[in-house]
């Protein structure tokens, strides 16, 4: 048996792990952009809270640019 065809079961387990481990995290960094996203659009859409300012607790108020 040569070194290119030994399988070393702890190494392949954890590169296995890692991969997993790092599409798991891809794919919860995107559930999680959908539901902010989500959230803002619908505070958005919603009248009373938009006159109310209710989104304005993003930004500081001397951060908002004039629109005139």
């Amino acid at each position: 048996m040569t070194v290119t065809e030994m399988f070393i079961p702890k190494a392949y387990l954890l590169n296995q792990t890692y991969k997993k481990h790092r599409s798991d995290l891809s794919q919860r960094i995107a559930n999680e952009k959908a539901l902010i996203s989500g959230d803002l659009v619908r505070l958005l859409r919603d009248p009373k809270k938009h006159k109310r300012g209710g989104c304005l607790c993003f930004f500081q108020p001397g951060e908002i640019p004039d629109s005139g």
